[in-house]
Order: C-alpha cells, then structure tokens, then sequence
C-alpha cells in the first residue's frame, strides 16, 4: 500500500525494506465491511523471483476471498489450496491474516506459520498470536484454526517478518523475539511511527553494520 489506514480509534504504521531488488515479503490493509480492517503479513520461503512469484500469486489469491468469504478459517484454507496447486517448485509461505473491528477492538485471526505478531497490553503484558496452522502451500488439505483477541485503549499490536528478528549481529546471534518485545514494552506509550522507528534502531545496532540477509517488514497497530 502507498500509505497504512488513516483511522479515528487506531494508529497504524507500517514498514518494508527488500533485501534485494525483488523481494518475497508481504503487507496489505482491505477495508471490509461492517466497519472492518483486514491486515495481513506474509514471508516466502526462499529469494529473487520464484519467491516473488508465489507471493504475487498469494497476494492474489488472499485479495479474490477475503471480499467474498466471511470465515477467515475458510479463506486461509482457499488460499493454501490455490499456492499449493501452484507451478512445480513454487516456495512455502507464512501469512498472518487479522480481521479487526473498529468498533469493538475485536480481532479475528489465522497464522499460518507466521512469525507470530506481538500483544502489548497497556499494563506491560504480552500475549503471541499464534492460532492457525501450517506454512501456506505444505499440505494441500491443511485446515486452519482462528483465534481472538481484544485491542483495547493503549494496546499495540506489532506484525513483523523473520528479516527484522533474524537480523544477526557480527557473532552470528540473532536480534531475536524477545528483544523486540523489550523495545515494544518501553515503546508502547509513542506513537505507532516512534514504535517503528524504535524497533528499527534497535535492529540497526544490534546488527552493526552487518549485510542484511532478509527483507524486513513491519507493521504497527496503536488503538488510541
């Protein structure tokens, strides 16, 4: 998208760097229905075009169902169909789908072997989103579990790919999960951009001038 949603209730912001020319990493906001907001972050397995490929053929298969069908279960499992049907040689692909309310906070979810995006609740807990089921394109007949979660006033929620927590340092350690939970716990009272930007400086330190492997994305989601 050319910018995140400009929302009354919710603060959005969101980031993407390619590693390369081509990237495989994905990020799309739909408006839907019944004052809904769909969100979706996806990774391909693998580099260059066959992963861009896949992604594009994803993009489009996610785009096509989530206008049409109403169970995000059902649309993740249309869509693991559609990529596992696919060209020979076609790449894996993790996606997490959201469908958020923005009336009730309410968000309905699918990870499909995504990284899982963060909850950072106002009072310092965190919570992984993790319901769902397998990598996009394993099984043919794979099925998905949804789950729930409430977005409350001061909550963040944090949807991220691998490029941003297996950033590595010059000894080969990763930034990993839990630093980019700490930077989101003493982040949570900025803005989504300064949350952004915060996570990102992070990275950039830990990594300290090393090549970057991956393309990083990043997508942040304040209810006011």
């Amino acid at each position: 998208p050319d910018h995140a949603p400009r929302l009354e209730a919710y603060d959005v912001e969101s980031f993407y760097s390619p590693a390369r020319e081509i990237g495989g990493d994905y990020y799309d906001f739909f408006e839907l229905p019944e004052n809904n907001l769909g969100l979706a972050v996806g990774d391909v397995t693998g580099k260059g075009i066959p992963a861009a490929l896949t992604m594009a053929s994803l993009k489009g298969n996610l785009n096509a169902q989530v206008q049409n069908v109403y169970s995000i279960s059902e649309i993740m499992r249309r869509v693991n169909v559609s990529i596992s049907a696919g060209a020979e040689g076609s790449s894996l692909a993790g996606l997490f789908y959201g469908v958020l309310n923005l009336d009730s906070g309410l968000l309905t979810y699918v990870n499909a072997g995504h990284n899982p995006p963060v909850l950072v609740k106002r009072e310092g807990q965190t919570k992984l989103l993790t319901e769902g089921g397998l990598l996009l394109g394993a099984v043919p007949g794979a099925e998905y579990e949804h789950g729930f979660m409430n977005l409350e006033t001061a909550d963040v929620l944090i949807l991220y790919t691998d490029g941003i927590t297996e950033a590595m340092d010059r000894d080969g350690e990763e930034f990993g999960l839990s630093r980019l939970v700490d930077v989101a716990l003493r982040s949570r009272d900025l803005s989504s951009r300064q949350i952004v930007s915060r996570i990102l400086d992070a990275v950039k330190r830990h990594s300290a001038g090393q090549p970057r492997a991956d393309d990083q994305t990043l997508v942040v989601v304040r209810h006011r």
